[in-house]
């Protein structure tokens, strides 16, 4: 049966997902990147916290805060110590780069 079919105190009650409920803080790499840069304003729109990665501060960075994100400096994506430094405090990652 379908669920319209289905009596309406069976129906699943899924809770729309608001910043309200589940505010995080997100990594986005490449923030800068076209699809990124989507994502990043998205995720800002949803009332969440994004850090993007950018490979240059003076150009890239500019462009993530003017999506609203932070920029971090990531000069090689095989930098470790700028990732974890990017990524600290982060509930999540979202690899774009």
């Amino acid at each position: 049966p379908s669920l319209t079919s289905q009596p309406p105190h069976h129906r699943s009650k899924a809770l729309p997902l608001t910043p309200t409920h589940f505010p995080h803080r997100y990594a986005v790499t490449g923030a800068n990147g076209f699809i990124a840069s989507h994502l990043v304003k998205s995720l800002v729109a949803q009332g969440h916290s994004v850090v993007g990665t950018v490979r240059d501060l003076e150009t890239g960075g500019v462009h993530v805060k003017s999506l609203g994100a932070s920029p971090a400096l990531v000069p090689d994506v095989n930098d470790q110590a700028a990732l974890e430094r990017a990524f600290a405090g982060c509930d999540g990652v979202f690899h774009m780069a």
